[in-house]
């Protein structure tokens, strides 16, 4: 039949396959192969964080209210939710055949009718459609001829990857497998407690240094109440001695006036004279141990000062080997380091414990020695202000001691 009908209508059959032919070349040229065609899957997603909160909290206060809110959209055939430390995941499964738009309108709707009554320290909620798309289309195994585990990954975490990563279409490129490689610091329980040891010596140095310092402090002590009591007795003269001359000077006014006793009053006055030489050789006495007790302070004063200089420069110097040390042993542990590097970082450390040697200590030793010498020029500065507080009570400073000795 259809032989009979190509003989009767041969312009037909003619029209009919150039038709098709001319269908065949536009869907050859205009249709593309698709090997993961678009998809609209059934499932979404809610991720929602909570920084800082422990996963009770988080079902509690982000969880369940999704949950109650989000079971009454239209077409959801299935919630499954996972609550963790920091963060709400939410997976929405749909009955088939669901339009997921309007499904994702939906869901919008109540999820920000749930947000709005949330704090400022809940994230804002992430909605996700879940498409063949977002999946890996394509994963490699690598090999490299001559090279074992470690040199390839190493070639493929700085080479490959940015390599592959720079190809038009590729969104990301992760790895999996990958060698690394770490090392593990034993510490010697032995090498610790003679460290520790050597600690202890030093900071025994320090408490010495300490005591010597309030030895000192007890000796200015006496010292500046030893010169307390001088100026009073000082006073006390002064005061004595001008109330004998105001009596002298009334004496020689009636010797002038009473010219018949006046043999008799000189005598008197003269007798008052002596005693007031003696008054004033006891005042000397007095302002000599009052001139000697200030030397005194002033020695003590200048032997705080030199202490505290030394302990300055002591913590200037550990602290610059501290901060050495940290940073070649931060460097050290590093798994970018090259072994060069390590050698000349390990060659670092032993200068530092070259150095430690004169002041008796290890490299880590050296965040106690520091604490201790600041513990050490905190009381000689505490020693140096309160001697400068009772030098003001006596009426001087320690810039003005000589000044008031020879005075």
């Amino acid at each position: 039949m259809i032989s009979k009908f190509s003989v009767k209508k041969p312009m037909t059959i003619f029209v009919a396959v150039i038709m098709v032919i001319v269908l065949g070349v536009v869907a050859f040229t205009r249709m593309t192969p698709d090997l993961l065609p678009n998809m609209d899957l059934p499932y979404a997603m809610v991720l929602t964080t909570y920084a800082g909160q422990t996963p009770e909290t988080v079902e509690k206060e982000v969880t369940k209210p999704l949950e109650q809110s989000l079971a009454i959209v239209d077409g959801v055939k299935q919630l499954t939710s996972q609550s963790a430390e920091n963060y709400s995941l939410l997976i929405i499964e749909f009955n088939d055949g669901t339009d997921m738009n309007t499904a994702t309108v939906d869901m919008r709707t109540s999820i920000d009718a749930v947000a709005d009554a949330w704090s400022d320290t809940i994230g804002t909620p992430y909605l996700i459609k879940l498409n063949p798309n977002m999946l890996p289309v394509a994963m490699t195994a690598v090999d490299y001829e001559g090279k074992d585990r470690g040199e390839i990954s190493s070639f493929v975490s700085d080479e490959l990857i940015n390599k592959l990563e720079g190809v038009d279409g590729v969104a990301s490129v992760s790895k999996k497998g990958l060698l690394t490689e770490r090392e593990n610091i034993v510490l010697s329980q032995k090498k610790l407690d003679k460290l520790n040891k050597k600690i202890t010596a030093a900071l025994d140095k320090f408490a010495d240094a300490e005591d010597k310092i309030k030895e000192a402090r007890s000796e200015l002590d006496k010292n500046v109440a030893a010169a307390e009591d001088g100026a009073g007795v000082i006073s006390s003269s002064l005061d004595e001695i001008s109330n004998q001359q105001a009596q002298l000077g009334e004496q020689l006014a009636d010797a002038q006036t009473q010219a018949d006793d006046g043999k008799t009053k000189m005598l008197s006055a003269k007798m008052e004279l002596l005693d007031q030489k003696a008054t004033l050789a006891q005042t000397k006495q007095v302002l000599e141990l009052s001139s000697n007790a200030l030397l005194t302070i002033k020695a003590g004063y200048n032997d705080l000062l030199k202490t505290k200089a030394e302990l300055s420069d002591r913590i200037d110097a550990l602290t610059k080997l501290n901060d050495r040390y940290i940073s070649a042993l931060e460097e050290l542990l590093s798994p970018e380091t090259t072994p060069e590097r390590r050698q000349e970082l390990n060659d670092e450390l032993e200068k530092i414990d070259r150095e430690l040697e004169p002041y008796g200590i290890k490299k880590e030793g050296l965040a106690a020695a520091i604490a201790a010498a600041n513990a050490a020029l905190a009381q000689a500065d505490s020693s140096i202000g309160e001697l400068n507080q009772k030098l003001r009570d006596l009426g001087t400073d320690f810039d003005s001691i000589d000044n008031t000795i020879n005075s």
